[in-house]
């Protein structure tokens, strides 16, 4: 295949000067990741893609691994500005969401047994990172199980507050109703836990301790795999990693508390 030199301003001017912002975001997330691109297209739309105005519609597209990914890119594409002298030290810090850093640093579903794995189900990504476990059904449940050493997933139409002991021993919260800002969503993120909340299409009978999800039916005691950064709900066990180590030279800049302390 031929080599193609691609002109800047063709593609950052011409070729978007028709487009909205969010079909620019689009457009330039799309091309960022599909296309190979020379040192300096690739610089200035990466700059491109770190403005303000920006990342505000490209994170509303990140329904599914996305999410992660553009996580991992914008903590890379800062430092990188940085040693290429684009900007300093200072704005490098203020470009990087608190919740990107965040998602960083939770576990993560193996990626290589991830794609032999097939989703049952999908609700929202309400807390990110992997939990893996036993399905338990009450909250005394998830405490009396985690006591006795049981890795559980703490599966419930909606938690409320009489919920916190045993959700705060669970590796993760399945819930059938609710959204990003219900209870198990917002206290699971306050934890740090991962969360999928909303899965409308889950059957849930307490009385049976069983619940129906695509046509599989997933009893008290049989594993599930839930990601929260996708969403994703799986009728199996699949092993949990924590996140390849990022490289120091990209963390440099968030060790530094004087720099954290930026206005």
């Amino acid at each position: 295949m031929p080599n193609v030199v691609f002109d800047a301003s063709s593609i950052v001017g011409a070729a978007l000067k028709e487009a909205s912002i969010p079909e620019q975001a689009l457009l330039l997330a799309r091309a960022y990741d599909t296309i190979c691109l020379s040192d300096a297209v690739e610089a200035e739309i990466r700059e491109v893609l770190l403005r303000p105005k920006f990342r505000k519609y490209i994170s509303d597209l990140t329904r599914e691994r996305i999410l992660d990914i553009l996580a991992a890119a914008a903590l890379k594409v800062a430092c990188d500005l940085v040693d290429e002298g684009m900007i300093n030290e200072e704005e490098a810090v203020l470009r990087v969401e608190p919740k990107q850093l965040d998602a960083l640093l939770h576990p993560q579903f193996d990626a290589e047994v991830l794609k032999k794995a097939q989703a049952i189900g999908q609700g929202l990504a309400a807390s990110p990172g992997a939990a893996c476990g036993k399905v338990v059904f009450s909250a005394e449940d998830a405490k009396e199980w985690a006591e006795k050493g049981e890795k559980v997933v703490l599966v419930r139409l909606e938690t409320s507050p009489e919920d916190i002991e045993g959700m705060a021993v669970a590796q993760g919260i399945l819930t059938v109703r609710g959204g990003m800002t219900s209870h198990a969503a917002v206290v699971a993120r306050g934890m740090g836990t991962c969360c999928v909340s909303g899965c409308g299409e889950i059957v849930v009978s307490y009385e049976k301790k069983q619940f129906t999800l695509a046509g599989k039916t997933i009893k008290e005691g049989d594993y599930i795999s839930i990601d929260g950064s996708t969403g994703n709900i799986y009728a199996e066990a699949i092993e949990k990693i924590l996140r390849k180590k990022v490289k120091e030279k990209y963390l440099y800049l968030f060790q530094s508390g004087k720099l954290l302390q930026v206005e």
